[in-house]
């Protein structure tokens, strides 16, 4: 199925496991990998909006040089998400 057939199903849509015939949402049927690869990439896109963010805010609030030296003033933000382990939508 390419993306011009995906964008025409519907929003309802309801798949099906054909090994044990369980039905449900298709963003139920996610595997492990691709859930952590948009859980990185949310995270990803997180962090460069809240760096952006903080960067406008604090711009004026501490000179980048001082002389001829670079000064650099800085923090680190962390944060995280992590669903529930062996989660399986259909066992």
């Amino acid at each position: 199925m390419d993306a011009q057939q995906y964008e025409a199903l519907p929003d309802d849509l309801t798949l099906w496991c054909v090994y044990c015939g369980h039905h449900a949402a298709h963003s139920e049927f996610m595997t492990e990998q691709q859930r952590d690869r948009i859980m990185r990439a949310a995270d990803d896109f997180a962090m460069q909006m809240v760096r952006q963010e903080l960067d406008e805010i604090f711009a004026g609030l501490a000179p980048r040089r001082v002389a001829s030296r670079e000064v650099v003033y800085g923090f680190d933000l962390m944060w995280g998400f992590a669903p529930a382990s062996g989660w399986c939508p259909h066992r």
